[in-house]
């Protein structure tokens, strides 16, 4: 947590250094959003992530769950990640309050499971099961 969010601060500081203030927008997650007219969203309940994570993981993909631009303080997806043994997270720069409680539910979980907490990683396939 501590290097993610002092990468993130050093990387403002570089891109108001070397662009200005005006090369880079701000998103709603907090992070750094270049100008550009549109983006890729995405859309879908919970029941169909579940499906294309397993499809994901059937391909020999790796899986990361994300947040939406514009989210709320709900943490669900912190437990989605971890119980679809995702190998990443994209919940947005740790400087929101949005943001930053999926990442306290995140240590929240590594201090529930302990030494059971096991990272999907690389290993996903031999370390957790989505079925």
């Amino acid at each position: 947590m501590q290097m993610g969010s002092e990468t993130y601060h050093h990387l403002k500081d570089i891109i108001l250094e070397k662009y200005g203030s005006n090369s880079c927008n701000i998103g709603d997650d907090g992070g750094f959003a270049p100008n550009i007219s549109r983006q890729a969203n995405q859309v879908g309940t919970v029941t169909e992530a579940i499906e294309v994570v397993r499809q994901a993981k059937d391909a020999h993909w790796g899986v990361m769950v994300s947040h939406r631009s514009g989210d709320t303080d709900d943490s669900f997806i912190a437990d989605l990640a971890v119980g679809a043994a995702a190998g990443q997270i994209k919940a947005g720069a740790p400087c929101r309050g949005e943001c930053l409680s999926k990442y306290n539910q995140l240590l929240r979980i590594e201090e529930e499971l302990g030494s059971d907490g096991v990272y999907a990683g690389e290993n996903w396939r031999t370390t957790a099961s989505t079925s």
